[in-house]
């Protein structure tokens, strides 16, 4: 009797804790300016195209990004003092500058909010036009997020706007022209309205859901007089400008955020029909080393405990023949030959951190997880 109710209880327990880690897992998380980027960080991101359907909004979700494949199309973003950077003159008011694929956006991060102060970008070629970039300061500023930053925060329809400006002495019909001014407006519409796990092939995370809206307008003026009036700015008509001026830039994305990670972990834009059109991930999430395999598990296979001290057990769709290890710069650790219909191996050599783990059948199929083995 005295063994049974010891089982009844261990039982009781486990059941228990299983339900405080569903509960843990799905507890909502807050971001702060700790889980942002600061001068010297650097993330890598992996983009690729994913027809999925999208993640959905509300409390508690599960988000499956685990059937991403990396594509090689690598980009990494650099946190700069904005002092380090060619625009610095523009952007005063910034204390944080991110760069990648070309463009330059400035932030001023404080302890309570992260406010984008601007942007510089490339520019499509425009006859007559002396620039290939150009620098837009935001005022007052676009807040990206506020501290701390949780699931039901709205930043309500956002309007700024600033001009740049270029000397340009020409004549152009009756204008006598001496400078031309681009004028960037920029709407931005916040809300996180979602969270919970977030799944990629290698990592489950919880997750804020933040989608936003975001349409970039521009407006191209000359300071110019006619006859004896004094000069003013006054706009052109697009049949005066080469290529008609510069189009409209609209963009709504989903931002999934999550602790620690100095940056959005997923961005996927959506297209005009609310469509997922293109993602950026983390590199790191997607396959843990460029040396190892790439292509997609074969099926399905569970380590667990997850994290584990050095017993591993594991729930896999097909039984597995051999079992192994790799560290996360891709080096093969540890092989195991499964025994029949065994689920358990001891793992108690290896120390606390980051593993790969893959589980292959008799037809070299496999299935992979990581593994976090703490001590």
């Amino acid at each position: 009797t005295k063994d049974f109710n010891e089982i009844k209880m261990k039982k009781l327990f486990f059941s228990v804790l299983c339900f405080l880690t569903l509960v843990k897992g799905f507890a909502q998380i807050s971001i702060t300016a700790a889980d942002i980027g600061s001068v010297g960080d650097q993330i890598i991101e992996d983009g690729l195209i994913w027809d999925a359907a999208v993640p959905p909004a509300g409390a508690s979700q599960n988000y499956n990004f685990q059937g991403m494949d990396p594509q090689n199309a690598l980009d990494t973003i650099n946190f700069l003092n904005p002092a380090a950077t060619p625009f610095a003159t523009n952007f005063t008011a910034a204390n944080l500058a991110q760069v990648g694929a070309g463009s330059f956006t400035y932030f001023n991060k404080s302890s309570t909010s992260f406010k984008a102060n601007g942007f510089a970008f490339s520019i499509p070629p425009i006859p007559g036009i002396p620039f290939s970039s150009a620098p837009f300061s935001l005022t007052p500023p676009i807040t990206v997020l506020n501290f701390p930053a949780t699931f039901g925060q709205s930043l309500t329809a956002q309007a700024t706007s600033n001009r740049f400006e270029f000397n340009y002495d020409t004549t152009l019909g009756i204008f006598n022209i001496t400078k031309i001014g681009v004028t960037a407006t920029v709407r931005d519409t916040s809300n996180i309205d979602g969270y919970g796990i977030a799944a990629f092939p290698l990592e489950s995370i919880p997750v804020l859901r933040n989608l936003r809206r975001q349409r970039v307008s521009f407006r191209i003026q000359a300071f110019a007089s006619i006859s004896i009036f004094p000069p003013s700015w006054i706009d052109l008509p697009a049949n005066l400008i080469p290529g008609g001026g510069i189009p409209d830039i609209y963009s709504r994305d989903l931002l999934f955020w999550a602790n620690g990670k100095k940056a959005p972990i997923a961005t996927l834009n959506l297209d005009s029909l609310g469509n997922i059109a293109f993602a950026r991930v983390r590199a790191e999430l997607l396959i843990s080393s460029r040396s190892l395999l790439s292509t997609r598990p074969s099926f399905e296979f569970i380590p667990y405990p997850n994290p584990n001290s050095g017993d591993l057990f594991w729930n896999s769709e097909k039984n597995p023949e051999s079992i192994e290890i790799y560290s996360l710069t891709g080096k093969k650790l540890k092989t195991i030959q499964v025994q029949g219909n065994l689920n358990k191996a001891a793992l108690h050599e290896l120390g606390s951190g980051a593993y790969l783990i893959r589980a292959f059948d008799q037809e070299g199929n496999f299935g992979q997880k990581k593994l976090i083995i703490t001590k």
